[in-house]
């Protein structure tokens, strides 16, 4: 059974969710070659049917939707793996930084007492703010991936960070340095 790209273009909710039905199964094993959690593949794959049925309106009418479907099931794959890598990499950069304490138990409470007040910090910052400094530092993403993912502008995400870091850098002083030198390599 072929379902017409034509109909999904045209907003048919019943070609689409015909199409959904007959892909999602194999696109989620499909998913399941690259990634190792399961739930992360199906979600991933809904979300790849999410965005075709948001932007429908660009598809190509004699472009076969099963091609399309497993190239952006592992476009998606891809990125998602990257952005893993980097989750990855800054913890370890993260960890790296944080010295073995060897010290009195009052130096190690200071260090514990003052990632506190960073982490305060961040969590004082208005949501916007918050949510896109925290997908930028903590997830990796470019401004491009958080403005999507925020249904905002790139320009928009920058002027939030900005906020954020202008914020940060006045509650926090010279703790500052200690949030944002880390990042500053990545």
């Amino acid at each position: 059974m072929s379902i017409s790209t034509l109909a999904i273009i045209a907003g048919d909710s019943n070609a689409f969710e015909s199409l959904f039905h007959q892909w999602y199964g194999r696109l989620c094993r499909y998913a399941m070659r690259y990634l190792t959690d399961p739930d992360e593949a199906r979600d991933l794959v809904q979300g790849v049917f999410v965005k075709l049925w948001e932007n429908r309106s660009k598809l190509v009418a004699d472009n076969p939707l099963g091609a399309f479907l497993y190239t952006a099931v592992r476009n998606a794959c891809l990125n998602q793996l990257k952005h893993q890598k980097v989750r990855q990499d800054y913890q370890t950069h993260h960890q790296s930084l944080r010295p073995e304490w060897s010290g009195s138990p009052e130096e190690v409470l200071e260090a514990f007492e003052l990632e506190e007040r960073i982490r305060e910090a961040i969590a004082a910052l208005p949501d916007r703010c918050r949510e896109a400094f925290t997908l930028s530092r903590e997830e990796g993403l470019s401004y491009q991936e958080i403005a999507q993912r925020m249904g905002i502008s790139p320009k928009t995400v920058e002027v939030q960070i900005s906020k954020a870091l202008k914020l940060l850098r006045q509650k926090l002083g010279p703790l500052f340095l200690l949030l944002w030198w880390p990042f500053q390599n990545l």
